[in-house]
């Protein structure tokens, strides 16, 4: 009979063993299953806050996956894309894109995948964007590459540039005219200064008249008073540029009408600037 009660005694003693293993074992799974539910709780907070951010900007946030299916879509890009979320996720990239740079788009995401040299990927360009309307508009791109295991993924921020466009459009508009004016503006004040051509032949003169800008606030005459006598006016109007050449131009139109009057010097700068300061009263009208 011992051995059978030897028998019996180690089977419950394996019995129980097998019991203390189960235990330790649950209780290694109780806590893996604990860390992993903290683990997928603060993914899931994660994902969350990502997702708020995301939705709550202007810009455009796109995701992708290597493939170039996007895979996530903010507000921002529906309102510049007019895709809404629920048709977006799932097209391809060149959904977003003329047709005219699809292969260049698609080369460069082979190239990408195939650890090729990534001539966009952490830099911010300016490219062409289609919206659902057929509308091609203009986008500042900043394009960034992650990586979950060994899959590609991308994520573009993108901006809609149109109004700075229009504005930049508008500024070289404004520039053009205002060069042009300017050059004008030129030609007219040196036809109102003595060339050589017009200067009197019995003195050696050779003017250079050389503004700051384009135009500018000098002005010079030489009038032969008598057969003894040359007067040789000199204005230096205050300011620079098309102000300053605004006042020259008035001075020459009232020194015009005295230039050759044989007077002194003092009388002939009083009746001038009694003559400016009843016509223009101050210097605010060039302004």
């Amino acid at each position: 009979h011992w051995k059978t009660f030897l028998i019996i005694l180690l089977a419950l003693l394996l019995i129980l063993i097998t019991a203390m293993y189960i235990m330790i074992l649950n209780k290694k799974l109780t806590q893996t299953n604990s860390a992993l539910l903290v683990a997928n709780t603060g993914l899931e907070e994660s994902k969350s806050r990502y997702r708020a951010v995301a939705q709550s900007a202007n810009d455009a946030i796109v995701s992708c996956d290597c493939a170039g299916t996007i895979i996530s879509w903010n507000r921002g890009a529906e309102a510049i894309f007019g895709y809404p979320e629920s048709k977006a996720v799932g097209l391809h990239l060149t959904a977003l894109m003329p047709q005219s740079v699809h292969n260049d788009f698609l080369v460069g995401l082979e190239r990408v995948k195939s650890g090729g040299e990534k001539k966009i990927v952490g830099k911010t360009i300016e490219v062409e964007g289609l919206r659902f309307d057929g509308e091609i508009i203009p986008l500042e791109l900043s394009l960034s590459e992650w990586k979950v295991d060994k899959d590609h993924f991308f994520t573009g921020i993108m901006r809609d540039i149109s109004e700075r466009k229009r504005a930049d459009k508008a500024l070289q508009i404004a520039q053009n005219i205002i060069q042009q004016d300017l050059s004008l503006a030129k030609k007219i004040q040196q036809n109102t200064l003595l060339m050589h051509s017009t200067l009197p032949s019995e003195l050696k003169i050779s003017p250079v008249y050389i503004p700051m800008s384009e135009v500018g606030g000098d002005f010079y005459c030489i009038n032969k008073l008598n057969e003894s006598t040359y007067r040789i006016f000199l204005a230096d109007a205050t300011g620079h540029g098309v102000q300053a050449a605004m006042i020259t131009m008035a001075v020459k139109g009232i020194y015009d009408n005295i230039k050759l009057y044989e007077l002194e010097v003092n009388t002939i700068l009083e009746i001038f600037n009694n003559d400016f300061i009843n016509r223009y009263h101050s210097l605010n009208s060039f302004l």
